[in-house]
């Protein structure tokens, strides 16, 4: 799954850092400020409920965004 949303952000001309394995949910944030992106994404899937599952978004500072920042 993080393949592919990575080709469709490369498909829209935005450039891409994809992690080569499965890292932990804090490497993206970091990710996000040791590289100066302007937003970072973590495909989910583990032991939380289904509805945590998914996408989580970080903006350029690393801090992950919530509602309502994420509508």
């Amino acid at each position: 799954m993080a393949r592919v949303a990575a080709a469709v952000c490369v498909s829209k001309g935005i450039k891409v850092y994809l992690f080569g394995k499965m890292v932990a949910t804090p490497m993206v944030p970091f990710g996000v400020k040791f590289k100066g992106c302007a937003a970072g994404m973590m495909v989910t899937a583990s032991h939380n409920p289904k509805d945590d599952n998914g996408y989580k978004m970080y903006g350029s500072n690393g801090a992950q965004l919530c509602e309502p920042h994420d509508q």
